[in-house]
């Protein structure tokens, strides 16, 4: 169970990667919307899936190996922000594929 300050702490992980990742997704459905003539969530939610990940690798493995430590001394380990990330990524598809 999560207390208050490792949520506050998932908050500060995931707000320096979501804006990254809603612009690349956005990127993505313009070029997919250019090839194929209309934009669609379901497209949205697929890039996301893929986008967000690759994010969480590219900025806490290759740009800042050493923020893990922060978040493990919060409580939060590698294995479960990365499985939140799948979560957040699998959650945002599946609701987009919805609308």
């Amino acid at each position: 169970m999560l207390n208050w300050n490792q949520v506050k702490t998932l908050v500060l992980f995931y707000k320096r990667m979501l804006i990254p990742t809603f612009f690349f997704t956005a990127l993505i459905g313009l070029s997919s919307y250019s090839i194929t003539g209309a934009y669609s969530l379901v497209q949205f939610g697929i890039a996301f899936m893929f986008v967000l990940p690759l994010m969480h690798y590219f900025l806490n493995e290759v740009l800042d190996h050493t923020a893990y430590y922060f978040y493990f001394t919060q409580g939060l380990s590698k294995l479960y922000l990365r499985t939140a990330t799948g979560i957040i990524s699998i959650v945002t598809m599946i609701i987009s594929a919805c609308l």
